[in-house]
């Protein structure tokens, strides 16, 4: 459909207003040679489909989506959001979130991100209720919760990782329960979430939430 083409990533979006208007379908974005970003599929900012590669930005080395997020790393390293209706931003242009991002994976609403410094975050409003423990609890809402921890609801935050060491990679796996993975400088990879079959790699299965060492070592690079 294009030339030049470095990058494409593709997911299943499912957005809403708060009520009971919404759009469900697949989100296709495109990264150029030349660093413009492309969007094709579900609009989930616009409530409409583009049947053709729309330009939503330019100047980006890297792109990820995550539910009805599009995450733009820029050549300035900065991170860059776009497309959340939910969050009422505007498309184009993306809105400005972080800066000093070298990686960020997404995957049904939440994210992983690296920065410059080998510091590793989960990264979304719901992301870090879930990494907390607190989706639930004690049948509190989101906005609940939001207010105990003093995050803003509807607004994207980020809870560091503890790990060991500086980390050189990153990645997740999976659609509703994710399974997160970070490589060390030193080659050791660390995993941390949903374990049910064993794809955390640490010789059992079963739901885990806390980081463990796994027994890959000397990892170059983790999908």
């Amino acid at each position: 459909i294009m030339d030049g083409v470095k990058k494409c990533v593709t997911t299943a979006v499912a957005t809403y207003n708060g009520v009971d208007e919404g759009i469900e379908g697949e989100m296709t974005l495109i990264l150029a040679e030349n660093g413009d970003v492309y969007h094709c599929g579900a609009d989930p900012a616009a409530h409409e489909f583009n049947l053709t590669p729309k330009k939503i930005a330019s100047g980006m080395s890297d792109i990820a989506i995550s539910g009805p997020e599009a995450w733009l790393i820029g050549e300035d390293h900065s991170l860059y959001i776009w497309g959340d209706y939910i969050r009422n931003l505007s498309s184009p242009p993306p809105q400005k979130i972080f800066d000093g991002v070298q990686k960020i994976c997404g995957n049904s609403g939440e994210g992983l991100l690296l920065d410059l410094e080998g510091n590793v975050y989960v990264i979304g409003h719901f992301a870090i209720i879930d990494m907390l423990g607190l989706d639930g609890r004690n049948g509190l809402s989101a906005a609940d919760i939001s207010a105990e921890l003093g995050i803003p609801e509807g607004e994207l935050n980020r809870l560091q990782i503890e790990l060991p060491g500086r980390a050189k990679d990153i990645a997740i796996c999976g659609s509703a329960a994710l399974s997160y993975f970070a490589v060390l400088e030193n080659g050791d990879l660390y995993a941390w979430g949903d374990n049910q079959y064993g794809q955390l790699g640490l010789g059992d299965a079963g739901s885990d939430e806390i980081v463990f060492r796994s027994k890959a070592a000397g990892v170059r690079k983790v999908l």
